[in-house]
């Protein structure tokens, strides 16, 4: 269920109370604004036979972007809860097709987990991305796992809550960051030129 009026609504245009059945599980506010994609693609193998993102000088270069904005598109939520976990889903069907890049339909599915690195603490353990795209005017499907490292070296030891780490922080905190930005962790999974 979405909340779609009232003080909230007005103010925080994307305000999702997310619900189990009839119970509110989790409460989401994207104060930047909607969700939205870049569409970038991978380089060729460097001397280390490592596969990077194609750059435009520092930055990575973009081939097109499309924003879930609330006048294109209203999600489908879901969310199954369990004492440990709540899986949640985020469905966008039947999107109008606009510009070079759109998005047609999308499912953006993450898990919220209590633990599993440190038990006083909630973590987004899993991310997934499927979409079904036109890119210069070809059909393109994708499906990206988006999942976030949860440490520096990979040991729940030293795992992290921060931009480029894992989505985290202390149980029955409301937590809030600046943009996140999920990129998918092992591009050889995606391979070269894609």
């Amino acid at each position: 269920s979405i909340v779609t009026s009232g003080a909230a609504a007005s103010k925080y245009p994307y305000f999702y109370e997310i619900k189990d059945a009839s119970d509110i599980v989790a409460r989401l506010n994207l104060t930047k604004g909607a969700f939205w994609v870049d569409l970038v693609k991978t380089g060729q193998k460097d001397s280390y036979k490592q596969i990077h993102l194609e750059m435009n000088g520092r930055k990575v270069k973009s081939y097109g972007n499309f924003t879930f904005s609330s006048n294109i598109t209203t999600p489908t939520i879901s969310a199954k809860n369990s004492t440990s976990q709540i899986d949640i889903t985020f469905s966008y069907k039947d999107i109008p097709k606009s510009g070079n890049f759109s998005v047609t339909n999308a499912e953006l599915q993450f898990t919220v987990q209590k633990g599993p690195s440190r038990s006083d603490y909630w973590n987004i353990t899993t991310v997934s991305l499927t979409m079904k795209a036109n890119y210069d005017n070809k059909d393109v499907d994708f499906d990206v796992d988006l999942t976030p490292k949860f440490s520096y070296s990979g040991r729940p030891v030293d795992s992290a809550c921060g931009t480029g780490y894992g989505i985290c922080a202390p149980l029955g905190l409301c937590w809030s960051c600046n943009d996140q930005v999920l990129t998918p962790n092992k591009l050889s999974d995606l391979g070269e030129n894609q």
